[in-house]
């Protein structure tokens, strides 16, 4: 009974063991690669046709929105046509959204309900 007791502890030891070596790589890595990247959302206004929908995909149609303490969000009244986005930046271009935060958003809101908090439309 000792010896099993004794074998089933030490292959947990060992197990734990393994991975705390597991985590000491995996964090030496990252401290490699550099600082932890945290990946904001902000609101793009759209400047294209809104009926065209290669621009609707195109980042190079959006702009940053400057929020002010009065207006947080881009104000746009309830329509069906696109007037803003919350998307990720571009990471080499932050003055538009990356195009595959776009695409994300852009699928997620086809249809007649869009989730308000990330895209926003006008008449």
């Amino acid at each position: 009974m000792k010896t099993i007791k004794s074998k089933l502890i030490t292959g947990m030891a060992t197990l734990a063991l393994l991975f705390g070596l597991i985590f000491v790589v995996k964090a030496m890595q990252s401290e490699k690669t550099g600082k932890l990247k945290f990946i904001t959302t902000q609101w793009f206004v759209f400047n294209g046709n809104p009926s065209d929908v290669d621009e609707i995909e195109d980042p190079n149609f959006y702009t940053p929105y400057s929020p002010t303490m009065s207006n947080p969000e881009p104000s746009c009244v309830n329509g069906t046509k696109l007037c803003a986005v919350k998307a990720e930046p571009d990471a080499s271009n932050s003055t538009i959204p990356n195009q595959t935060s776009l695409q994300d958003v852009l699928n997620r809101n086809q249809g007649s309900s869009p989730d308000r908090s990330e895209i926003k439309h006008q008449p």
